[in-house]
């Protein structure tokens, strides 16, 4: 037999023969590659506390929607259909996280789906087939479709819309159908809005010369009009809880900037002068300061995007360089990691590492389909576009294997295409120059994306650890979380914030010298960590030492004067100074502190235990009224960093018990007992554990002269802790 019989013997093998589709054992080995990996090799797939970062965010978000708080984080920063999807899948299993796992993965199943029949719809079936096994082997596709993050729905849709767009159903565009996709995927992530006049523009020309101008302005404009009508719900929740325009969010801006700044290395979300720890606050207060003025929602994201167009306009041949070196990364073959890294994660899984192909091999098969496909070649230009066109939206940013993933099935269509061509060419024995260009512009791809150009290494062994230790706080591990930030801190002599864990772990085992000697040594390092400063701080208020905690919390507060948990232990610490140069300094600061909390329940009821301490009651009353009333309105947003602080926010419920608490115990003391009496009533509906307002209860119905009340509240307490006399 010769090899050519032998190639196509494969071939027709492997697909059963030519009539038939070979989906039917494509999609199944898919799927058994995808559960194989989640139920045997995937690590602690069941876990909340080993998801991290945006996974993490995402998980909190669509539990918090889960229960009832559905606009909460509104107005977005972030698109919100992934939260909401998510939302849905863990409140119909119960909050498994295996399921919700299965459900991706079986959505990843449907992509390869869609890949087969595009590719087969715009080539044929050997290029489908290969196309497919391509992006089923490829490790990252089944790895991103395992994590609580958005990238494996957003490619799904966005290949769901494109997939309508380009093919027909009895001779007719289907423009309701991919608008639905496209306005679904730009909920997932709003980037793909880049692409709505290239879709409609496709409607319009695709067909020119044999349809009416008018036929072809209306298809595209349905499609529009789908697309917007979508997205008018959305905005409208914005502009309910802004009262500004945001179509979808509001983060464009922070991420442009993130990726195009003198500091940038286009591959890393680090945010000058924050880093890679930075927050929404950080990145508000930063725009605040420059400005001199409270910015809005959209103003912050303009303020961003400012930035950035100001970074490339004023040296112009470094953000020339920075976007050569993002899409050099866009198709290289290197996997560039963000929430975890991708070597450890992929590709020293026992079983994602087995899985053989990478993508430079796509990419390099992609280039073949360049040179070797000759007929029906203005059918692909479109598909050619998109690659580009997204390739530049991605590299306008910054680039990872994330926000990359989208492309990769559009590649992999490509390389199947490419594939079967050179097939056709060698059983045709077409050897000419062309075959030849192709073979090594093919092979000098590869080489380029398996090269490093750039220089520097993209493995980081130390990230590595670090979140390892992150992953052990998380989880309640305080020792091995310990024993990671120390084996950090011995391989590398300074890791952004490894010295402020290793402090946290400490102080978690009872080890407080310890652990101010972890914060001392971050701020040795890094004197602007508020968050080190704020921890020391702590320290010291559990100590009692509250001229030092006033210390640290104020430098805490220097760098960060937002910092809700340092302004809350500085209040703390300022209850117990009697001194009056003290005193002055403490209202100097709450002074400067107090306008970026005007909305946080927490701090308006920390300020109103200062003022009670220090006499001033109906300051303390009001105070405690406006924690009230913050704590029952307010929308808590999620926050998406991890923690570095020892004490926490309080939730709505609590702190509106110890607000209720508090003023009756201060209306007690104005003997206006009605009012006491009120609110110690409502603390207890608020929180039936609080002992100190049965307390306050029973105190104000005596001072009416109500004893039989104050009796059966007795006799409740008594029942609640019968041991407390």
């Amino acid at each position: 037999m010769t090899c050519e019989r032998f190639i196509k013997a494969i071939i027709l093998a492997k697909m059963g023969n030519q009539g038939k589709s070979s989906l039917w054992w494509l999609i199944p080995a898919a799927l058994a590659i995808k559960l194989a990996y989640l139920f045997f090799a995937y690590p602690e797939a069941s876990s909340v506390g080993a998801l991290s970062i945006d996974a993490l965010y995402h998980y909190k978000w669509a539990m918090a929607i889960a229960s009832g708080d559905i606009f909460v984080n509104a107005p977005y920063f972030r698109a919100p259909l992934y939260p909401f999807v998510l939302a849905g899948l863990l409140k119909i299993s119960g909050g498994s996280l295996i399921f919700v796992r299965v459900v991706q993965m079986l959505l990843g199943c449907l992509m390869l789906a869609v890949v087969y029949r595009l590719t087969e719809k715009i080539f044929n079936r050997l290029a489908a087939t290969l196309a497919v096994l391509l992006l089923a082997l490829y490790p990252l596709t089944t790895y991103f479709e395992g994590e609580l993050l958005l990238d494996s729905l957003f490619a799904l849709l966005a290949l769901l819309s494109l997939y309508f767009l380009l093919t027909r159903r009895k001779g007719k565009d289907r423009p309701v159908t991919s608008g639905i996709f496209f306005a679904l995927a730009a909920l997932t992530r709003p980037t793909i809005l880049v692409f709505l006049p290239i879709a409609a523009g496709y409607y319009y020309l695709h067909k020119k010369g044999s349809t009416e101008r008018k036929t072809r302005l209306q298809t595209a404009g349905v499609f529009v009009a789908v697309v917007i009508v979508l997205l008018i719900p959305v905005a409208v929740v914005n502009y309910i809880h802004s009262g500004q325009i945001i179509l979808v969010s509001y983060q464009g801006g922070v991420n442009f900037y993130i990726g195009n700044n003198s500091q940038a290395d286009g591959l890393s979300s680090n945010l000058p002068p924050f880093g890679a720890d930075w927050t929404l606050d950080d990145a508000r207060y930063a725009a605040m300061a420059e400005t001199g003025r409270n910015l809005t929602y959209n103003d912050l994201s303009s303020y961003w995007y400012r930035k950035g167009i100001s970074f490339a306009l004023s040296d112009p041949t470094a953000f020339g360089a920075l976007m050569v070196k993002k899409i050099y990364y866009l198709f290289s073959g290197h996997e560039i990691s963000d929430n975890r890294p991708l070597d450890e994660a992929v590709f020293a899984n026992k079983f994602l590492r087995l899985l053989p192909v990478r993508l430079p091999m796509i990419v390099a098969a992609a280039v073949l389909s360049l040179f070797l496909v000759r007929r029906h070649r203005n059918r692909f230009l479109y598909l050619y576009g998109i690659v580009a066109v997204y390739g530049l939206t991605i590299a306008a940013f910054f680039v990872n294997s994330r926000f990359r993933l989208p492309l990769v099935p559009l590649l992999a269509i490509f390389a199947g295409i490419g594939l079967a061509s050179l097939y056709d060419v060698i059983r045709q024995r077409a050897w000419n120059l062309r075959l030849a260009l192709a073979l090594i512009s093919a092979v000098a791809v590869y080489v380029l994306a398996t090269a490093n150009l750039c220089g520097g290494s993209l493995t980081n062994p130390s990230q590595a650890l670090f979140l390892r230790g992150n992953a052990s706080l998380r989880q309640g591990d305080y020792s091995a979380a310990a024993a990671r930030f120390d084996s950090l801190s011995q391989m590398t002599p300074y890791f952004d914030n490894n010295f402020l864990n290793l402090g946290i772990a400490f102080l978690k085992l009872g080890r407080s010298d310890e652990a101010a000697q972890a914060f001392r040594r971050e701020l040795d390092h890094n004197p602007r960590s508020a968050e080190a400063a704020n921890n020391l701080g702590v320290l010291f208020l559990l100590g009692k030492e509250y001229d030092s905690t006033l210390t640290y919390c104020g430098q805490a507060l220097e760098n960060k004067p937002y910092y809700q948990e340092a302004a809350v232990n500085f209040l703390r610490a300022g209850s117990h100074s009697a001194d009056s140069q003290t005193v002055r300094r403490i209202e100097k600061q709450r002074d400067t502190m107090r306008p970026y909390f005007q909305d946080d329940p927490q701090y308006f009821l920390e300020e109103g235990l200062y003022l009670a301490a220090h006499g001033r009651l109906q300051a303390a009353i009001d105070d405690q009224l406006r924690a009230v009333e913050l704590s029952l309105d307010r929308k808590q947003a999620t926050s998406f960093e991890f923690s570095h602080d020892l004490t926490g926010p309080g939730t709505g419920a609590n702190i509106t018990a110890l607000a209720c608490y508090q003023l009756g115990y201060l209306y007690g003391l104005s003997a206006d007992f009605a009012n006491s009496v009120v609110y110690s009533r409502k603390a207890i509906a608020a929180d039936p554990r609080l002992k100190e307002a049965y307390i306050n209860l029973v105190s104000g119905y005596r001072s009416q002269g109500d004893g039989r009340r104050a009796d059966s509240v007795i006799a409740v307490f008594r029942s609640l802790w019968p041991s407390d006399r």
